[in-house]
């Protein structure tokens, strides 16, 4: 009986942990402060993904993902297939950004160019 406890305690501290983490994550995206930052595109790729769903056979879609280098860090980002095509690894420009949410990557001609407010 007292074991019975203890794992119900863990999953239930488990269910709150998982939760809060999508909470906080939701609430980042939602309203947090955009951040606007110079940026290279280091990496692009593409993978297949399978959506499962209960009374339907399963479907295979293609996600396109950019990787960007800013502040010395990489930051990716689901991109849709046209932008996927139209970025090219090396490119430098501003990177704006909120949460995991790309919001517009303007490339820069020098980088001497860049605005102020950075």
């Amino acid at each position: 009986m007292k074991t019975e406890l203890i794992i119900n305690g863990i999953f239930v501290l488990l269910g709150i942990i998982i939760f809060a983490g999508i909470t906080i994550r939701f609430m980042r995206n939602k309203f947090g402060v955009q951040k606007r930052v110079y940026a290279v595109i280091a990496d692009k790729h593409s993978h297949e993904r399978k959506d499962f769903y209960k009374s339907q056979a399963p479907k295979t879609r293609k996600e396109y993902v950019v990787t960007f280098v800013a502040e010395n860090k990489e930051i990716s980002f689901n991109v849709s297939q046209i932008s996927y095509n139209n970025y090219r690894v090396g490119q430098k420009g501003i990177l704006k950004y909120k949460g995991n949410k790309l919001i517009e990557f303007r490339q820069t001609r020098l980088e001497h160019a860049l605005p102020n407010g950075l």
